[in-house]
């Protein structure tokens, strides 16, 4: 691994570590949730949550703990994903990206998609691709949008239509 990705997959892992210490800002329930010792806390929570990809729970959760014996359930962490608010991964992006995307498009304020961002910093993360630091800043700019406060003609936000499971019978 280069010198730069190590010390990108560092500052991502000291925003993990910001986050985890303060984890009552970004729970259901402060004072209950993740209160007791458990195989996932709030930390070892964020990172699996950060290093998944498409595949099943359970593979993700064999691949990240190293195919351990001691692997957690599912359901252990189907439990301590709901006692998280999606708050805290939009603080930790936000954090992350503010300090280490350098925005251009004249002191306008921008707006990441942030899902198409996360996909794409976890693949250079991951090292799946050949990604260089330039070509993930340039992807992430090319999806970067102008928020404009104020617009009289607000966008038209259709909910995508669900299909059917007949389209498959016919």
């Amino acid at each position: 691994m280069s010198n730069y990705i190590n010390q990108v997959s560092d500052f991502l892992k000291n925003h993990i570590s910001e986050l985890a210490n303060n984890p009552c800002l970004f729970l259901r329930n402060p004072n209950v949730d993740f209160s007791r010792k458990r195989k996932i806390d709030f930390k070892t929570f964020i990172g699996i949550m950060m290093n998944s990809g498409g595949a099943t729970m359970s593979k993700e959760l064999l691949d990240f703990f190293d195919f351990n014996k001691n692997t957690p359930s599912v359901s252990a962490f189907t439990q301590q994903h709901s006692k998280v608010l999606p708050e805290a991964f939009e603080y930790l992006f936000k954090s992350f990206t503010d300090d280490n995307l350098p925005m251009k498009n004249n002191d306008k304020t921008k707006q990441v998609n942030f899902t198409i961002a996360i996909y794409i910093c976890r693949e250079y993360l991951r090292n799946k691709r050949n990604l260089s630091p330039p070509d993930v800043i340039n992807l992430i700019e090319k999806h970067v949008l102008p928020v404009r406060p104020g617009r009289k003609d607000p966008r038209k936000v259709k909910p995508q239509a669900s299909v059917s499971f007949l389209y498959r019978v016919a």
